[in-house]
């Protein structure tokens, strides 16, 4: 299991992420997608 609860993300003056949250259950499976430079990798 993977919990991840008010993350917070910022690079520079930019907020990456403000206050996320992800819950994945043992066997799920989760994609990320998005445009380039939209924080995938900082995910």
């Amino acid at each position: 299991m993977l919990d991840v609860v008010d993350l917070t993300v910022r690079r520079g003056d930019r907020v990456v992420f403000r206050r996320a949250r992800l819950h994945v259950e043992r066997g799920e499976r989760v994609a990320v997608h998005g445009p380039s430079g939209c924080g995938k990798t900082t995910l």
